[in-house]
This record gives structure tokens, sequence and C-alpha cells, in this order.
């Protein structure tokens, strides 16, 4: 499991860190990308808050569905659903290089990057919503692949269901969007990230 070796490090970093204030504790995951912080619980043990701040800005789920949204949009579509489905799979060890560039809050920043974004964005909900309990990774992955269809496929699901669906805060999430008329490709997208 690609996200299994990084959860066992964040929970042991929240055990012995010293604050256990909500966010006190910070993390910069990969030197290469020193302005992507995860601000992590204390003593926590098993699960907290995580944060992911991208240059001094909180980064959200709704902030990566929009610039998926916004990628597809310019013809990336099935392109930016292989990526996901790659770091699903593969997480840090996905393998799809390209000179593509996405914008995100206003920033452009190449694949290599988004990638760690995105990776560590969706590794904290495996620690704070456990699969196969919960739906931990899977969650995201699902409203970032609705994302692309929201873009592809105004008619069946919008940019503004994507969101609702990914802020869906005290209840279960949703299951994936599902349609007919989907493009196939985002059907076997969907049918990966089980």
């Amino acid at each position: 499991m690609p996200f299994e070796e990084n959860i066992i490090i964040m929970k042991e970093k929240s055990k012995v860190a010293a604050s256990q204030e909500k966010h006190a504790n910070q993390f910069s995951p990969d030197s290469k990308y020193p302005n992507l912080k995860l601000f992590y619980p204390g003593k926590l043990q098993n699960q907290g808050d995580y944060k992911l701040e991208f240059y001094s800005t909180p980064l959200t789920h709704p902030d990566i569905v929009r610039a998926i949204y916004e990628f597809t949009l310019r013809g990336h579509g099935q392109f930016i659903a292989n990526f996901l489905v790659d770091i699903y799979k593969n997480g840090l060890k996905s393998t799809h290089n390209s000179n593509h560039q996405i914008v995100i809050n206003k920033l452009t920043i190449d694949m290599d990057e988004f990638k760690h974004l995105v990776y560590w964005i969706v590794l904290q909900e495996d620690i704070n919503f456990p699969r196969p309990t919960y739906k931990g990774v899977n969650m995201p992955f699902w409203r970032y692949i609705e994302g692309i269809m929201a873009a592809e496929h105004p008619n069946l699901i919008n940019l503004d269901q994507v969101i609702r669906r990914t802020n869906n805060y005290g209840a279960p999430p949703p299951q994936p969007f599902t349609h007919a008329n989907l493009n196939p490709y985002l059907r076997k997208s969907i049918e990966q990230i089980r």
C-alpha cells in the first residue's frame, strides 16, 4: 500500500510531538518542495487533525478538485485521470511524467509537485478515517475523478455538486458518482479506486 509507510511515520510523529495543540507541529515531507508543509497534532496516537499548507496557504480537497476541473477543461481529462489512479496505486512512486502544468490557488506548478500535494493531502484521510471501516483515501480520489466528470459532463454533474460532495462533513461520504453516459475511461478510473 503506497500510503502505509508514511502513515506510520505521521502517527509516530504525533505520538512524540511536544505540543498537543491542533496544527502545532510542522513537517516538511520533501526537501525538493519546501513550501509544502504538513501540520499535525501531538500525542493523539492514532488520529488527529492534519492541515497541509502550500506557500503558507491551507490547501483543501476542494482546491484540488477545482484545479483538476480547470485542467480538464484545457483538454487533459484522460491524462489527469490516469495520473490520479497512478498516485492511488503507487503513491510517490507513480511515474506519470509530463511537461504539463496545473494551476492551483493561482500558482502554476508542474505535475511532480502536484503529485506531492495530492499524495500528502489524501494520506491524512487514511489516518483520520481508516479503511476498510471508513473510506480513507478513496473518498478524495473519488471526488477528484468527479472533478473531471464535471468538466466533461456538466449535464450529469457540475462543479458545485462535486464541491458539496467533497465537503460532506458529519455524514458518510457519498459513493462515487456513476452514470451510463460517462466516458468509459472515467468509469474505469472509478473502478480502480476501490
